[in-house]
């Protein structure tokens, strides 16, 4: 750590865990005296695990590991010494010999919240160890029980809140048969590019010639297998905005200038 300081770290990153270390703890006070945001995986012992170190120490950020289901890592530690939650299951990375490698552990829940505060000191220098770290939990997405809690602490590391203060989230509700009907029935001329609708074009040709084609993006069983990811993906942040009190349902029928004044009118102050 001496030597990571000497060189101008600003950000430790300890992705290892153990029992309390004298010589560690003492490195890490005397970083922390000199302002080093210090960010630790909390261990991959399970839930009957002691705490364990440096994050267990209270100067540092601890951080336990979620998959993609927002779920606990089964095999991350717990406790109230716990800050925050990253991404730490299944994630791929680089192995030795130029492979890659699918891996899971807090350890990569630690990286995950380095990068984080890197993002933050780099966008603002002069932001306090202390600071950053309350960003950092203030900005983070709930899971689990309401408020802080030994699992996830504040809850998951979420780098689009701490660099974005949204006053509204528009959502455009379109009923799916107008979705299909409107991207499926496009069709788009190979020789001078104008797209046209089957809806109010019946030709197979281009007014300059060109046979009109339907791109592969636009074929009806893509599109209905789009809508189905964005089902399974997309549709819970309308839940999550809700939740916040930021969505704004706007009907998305009709031509672009009435859309656009439904937009206009829910957005006046």
């Amino acid at each position: 750590m001496n030597y990571a300081v000497l060189h101008g770290a600003q950000i430790v990153n300890m992705s290892f865990a153990g029992p309390k270390d004298p010589l560690i703890e003492r490195g890490i006070g005397a970083t922390a005296a000199r302002g080093i945001v210090m960010v630790a995986a909390s261990g991959n012992a399970g839930a009957k695990s002691p705490p364990l170190y440096p994050a267990a120490n209270a100067n540092v950020i601890a951080v336990s590991a979620t998959d993609a289901g927002d779920k606990l890592f089964a095999a991350s530690n717990r406790g109230g010494h716990i800050a925050i939650a990253a991404p730490g299951v299944d994630i791929f990375l680089p192995a030795p010999d130029g492979k890659y490698q699918m891996t899971s552990g807090t350890s990569f829940s630690a990286a995950y919240v380095s990068g984080r505060a890197a993002l933050m000191l780099g966008r603002n220098p002069a932001l306090k160890r202390g600071e950053v770290r309350a960003i950092l939990m203030r900005t983070a997405r709930d899971l689990g029980s309401p408020g802080r809690d030994d699992q996830f602490g504040a809850g998951q590391a979420d780098a689009f809140a701490q660099f974005v203060e949204l006053d509204a989230v528009i959502y455009l509700e379109v009923p799916f048969e107008i979705i299909i009907k409107r991207i499926s029935g496009r069709r788009r001329c190979p020789e001078c590019g104008v797209i046209y609708h089957t809806s109010h074009y019946e030709k197979s040709t281009c007014s300059c010639g060109g046979v009109l084609y339907q791109r592969e993006d636009d074929k009806l069983e893509t599109v209905k297998n789009r809508l189905a990811v964005y089902e399974a993906e997309t549709r819970p942040l309308i839940a999550y905005y809700s939740q916040k009190g930021l969505l704004r349902t706007v009907d998305g029928e009709g031509t672009p200038e009435e859309v656009d004044a439904r937009i206009a009118a829910l957005l006046e102050p």
